[in-house]
């Protein structure tokens, strides 16, 4: 009786699983290192991402209630600036109201204050007196109230103008003038013009004024007897 032969097994194909095994471990080996490589790496920036957002998320909170607390402040005061703006229009019609009462009892005891305006040439009409002019300069830390009166002789005698400016506060309270007098004489149909400044013995803002011709006529006209030679 024959012994039937025994046959050897068959190899697999391709690598030897030990060796297919220690390829796979190396790779394993490999990729643990690139990925740790690469986590050490990342990991100042995914610190400090960390960082930001902790230091982001309460700051984006803060700013959230503190705007809705700043928008709720300015809706407040501008109620209240709002409220303040009435209250002192009001104020500012009141106080129109009353200067025009001022003016108003001013005008009657005493009609014939001129209102001042500066810079402006302002009618007078008064005898020789034709305008005047006033003008507010500052030298330093003090104002000056500057005038210049124009004069004309319409009439038919010699003039020597004689005058004074009379100045008032707003309650027709005189607080300052200037006399003019020795100025050239004026003959019929001549005109001229004086320039000088207010002095004050009140400490106050004017308001009115008012050109005082001399009172005695025989001071001021003469008879035209003394006509330089034409």
């Amino acid at each position: 009786m024959t012994t039937p032969a025994l046959q050897e097994p068959e190899k697999p194909d391709g690598p030897e699983p030990d060796r297919v095994a220690r390829i796979e471990r190396r790779r394993s080996r490999r990729s643990e290192r690139r990925t740790r490589r690469t986590v050490q790496r990342l990991f100042p920036f995914i610190t400090a991402l960390a960082v930001f957002l902790v230091v982001l998320i309460p700051t984006v909170i803060y700013s959230y209630f503190t705007v809705d607390a700043y928008e709720e402040t300015a809706e407040v005061l501008q109620g209240e600036l709002y409220k303040k703006e009435e209250a002192l229009k009001q104020l500012q019609d009141a106080l129109q109201g009353v200067r025009q009462e001022l003016d108003a009892l001013v005008q009657e005891r005493l009609p014939h204050l001129y209102e001042i305006e500066f810079d402006k040439v302002l009618p007078v009409e008064h005898g020789y007196v034709r305008n005047i002019v006033f003008t507010l300069t500052k030298r330093g830390d003090n104002y000056r109230y500057e005038y210049k009166l124009v004069t004309e002789n319409n009439g038919s005698l010699k003039v020597r103008p004689n005058f004074r400016v009379l100045v008032f506060d707003r309650a027709g309270i005189q607080i300052g003038a200037d006399t003019v007098s020795g100025i050239a004489s004026l003959y019929p149909g001549d005109s001229g013009s004086h320039s000088s400044q207010i002095d004050f013995f009140r400490d106050a803002e004017p308001a009115y004024f008012y050109v005082d011709l001399e009172s005695r006529p025989q001071e001021i006209y003469e008879q035209v007897d003394d006509w330089p030679a034409q």
